[in-house]
């Protein structure tokens, strides 16, 4: 336990012990990347952009965002299952005008045109400024942590995520770090020694969710029984909520960042930062910043909006202390995916190289096997649809369908 000079107090309640540690911001935003109006905005004016968040960001001693793209013309779309991604190199420049200092590239698209593209991404974004982390041409460079001295506090950084079609395709080749949990244990047993506070930052889990699947709860848990201070995740694209777990925080997930999405539902509008407050090797407050993602850029919440968030933010925070509403949530999730998905129609496929990459993905990423295996469980078991009614409006409710 951690203890501050803060606390020895007279018997008035005043402090009497003076701490000489300066105060360290950080802020960590999540994903972005430059497409659809969100492009147009970004040429335009990038600060307009992020409107009244950039005072926030400027104000941080570190900022960190979710580089969720390939940035330049190199490169050639790889096979997978979902989209491939790419952005404009010229775009870096939204980047710079914050400016952000270190990007996280452990991700499902960064590798998306292949081992040159992934290559051109990281050389534009050095070439800003930017420092990057979570990816790179051999497994020395894609599993390095990012050890950065902020006044008084030393901060380590990792940054892994389950990757999916990021991952390097064989032993050596350029990719992005994995999500594995013995590897995970070893390095942050050497930071340890040399670090003052480790930060994981990690993509991974479903989708739409509105609490993270019951594994990556428990993944994120061991990461702070290792001796990680902090976890904060993202790839979800909805906000979920924050757990204080043995005193330290697990961030689940922001949601988006910039990040658009033509979709309907408001919880892939929202999103939040987290601005982290450091003296020493003390964490001494998190603070939860929320935003509306509009067309033409971001702004914070404000009025009954903020006020709704917060009150929402509460709610799903509270259920991550109850483990039997956390397998709920996501027995529900796999309920709701069957019954959208045809139930038995849902098949594998190899008949062409598409569906190939696909099916792959479903045995190779732990997100999908994990959704298959429990909807195969409970089909087996007869427990298919039989989620409670409040785990299955919560869901539904933040994945922006009707279950009806």
């Amino acid at each position: 336990m951690k203890m501050s000079t803060e606390l020895v107090k007279d018997r008035k309640g005043f402090s009497i012990l003076e701490e000489n540690f300066t105060t360290q911001k950080v802020v960590v935003t999540s994903d972005w990347i430059s497409r659809g109006p969100h492009e147009k905005a970004m040429q335009e004016n990038s600060e307009f952009f992020y409107g009244n968040l950039l005072p926030v960001l400027r104000n941080a001693d570190l900022t960190i965002v979710n580089v969720e793209t390939v940035l330049g013309d190199l490169g050639k779309p790889i096979w997978k299952g979902g989209p491939t991604l790419k952005s404009s190199g010229k775009m870096t420049r939204a980047l710079e005008v914050v400016p952000f200092h270190l990007a996280c590239l452990a991700n499902n698209h960064v590798r998306d045109y292949g081992a040159e593209g992934l290559a051109e991404t990281i050389k534009l974004l050095h070439q800003a400024g930017i420092d990057t982390i979570g990816a790179g041409c051999c497994e020395e460079e894609i599993t390095k942590p990012s050890i950065i001295k902020l006044g008084d506090t030393t901060l380590g950084i990792l940054n892994v995520a389950e990757g999916e079609s990021s991952l390097p395709p064989y032993v050596g080749a350029p990719g992005v770090a994995s999500m594995d949990l013995q590897r995970i244990e070893k390095q942050i047993s050497t930071l340890k020694e040399k670090i003052d506070v480790i930060m994981l930052i990690v993509h991974a889990g479903r989708e739409y969710v509105p609490a993270p699947p019951p594994y990556i709860q428990e993944a994120y848990r061991e990461m702070l029984r290792y001796g990680a201070d902090v976890v904060i995740g993202h790839h979800p694209h909805v906000p979920q909520g924050i757990e204080i777990y043995q005193g330290r925080p697990i961030v689940y997930s922001l949601g988006n960042f910039a990040f658009w999405q033509p979709a309907p539902n408001p919880y892939q509008h929202l999103g939040y930062m987290v601005e982290l407050e450091f003296k020493g090797s003390r964490l001494v407050s998190l603070a939860v910043i929320p935003y509306k993602i509009l067309s033409d850029g971001l702004t914070l919440l404000e009025g009954e909006e903020e006020k709704h968030f917060y009150t929402e933010f509460q709610m799903i925070s509270r259920l991550l202390y109850d483990s039997k509403k956390v397998a709920e949530l996501w027995e529900a999730y796999v309920d709701i995916f069957y019954e959208r998905t045809g139930g038995t129609k849902l098949v594998f496929d190899y008949s062409d190289q598409h569906s190939a990459a696909k099916t792959a993905n479903c045995f190779r990423t732990i997100t999908y096997s994990e959704m298959i295996i429990t909807m195969m469980e409970r089909v087996r078991d007869e427990t298919i649809g039989t989620s409670p009614k409040w785990a299955r409006d919560l869901v539904s409710r933040w994945m922006g369908i009707s279950d009806s």
